[in-house]
């Protein structure tokens, strides 16, 4: 499968935004529209690993659950999650958000997944 990419332009700062998705806890909020049933595989929920459990919504899908691990952080321009799902946790996946400045204090993510 090739990559995904997907960006948007969020204002506030970029330090702001890379603490906030720094902390897995907080990609619930955001993905809960695909990804379900999240559990925590850690107590401590921020930084290089950090992981989090949860099953994608996905019609007719017989393995939904996989999971995400905060490989790498790059402060405050980029964060890695390296994760596994489908049937008996075989299939590989790579999550990476860069943030880039934009304009008066606006600040582009771009997430790439695959």
């Amino acid at each position: 499968m090739n990559p995904v990419t997907v960006s948007t332009t969020i204002a506030r700062p970029r330090e702001e935004i890379f603490e906030y998705l720094a902390d897995i806890a907080n990609h619930a909020e955001f993905t809960d529209h695909y990804l379900v049933d999240w559990h925590l595989l850690r107590e401590d929920t921020y930084g290089v690993g950090a992981g989090a459990r949860f099953r994608a919504k996905m019609p007719l899908s017989r393995f939904a659950w996989a999971d995400f691990t905060i490989a790498e952080l790059a402060a405050p321009y980029r964060i890695v999650e390296r994760g596994r799902g489908g049937k008996f946790n075989r299939v590989r996946r790579l999550g990476v958000y860069e943030l880039s400045p934009g304009a008066s204090g606006t600040t582009k993510v771009e997430y790439t997944f695959e």
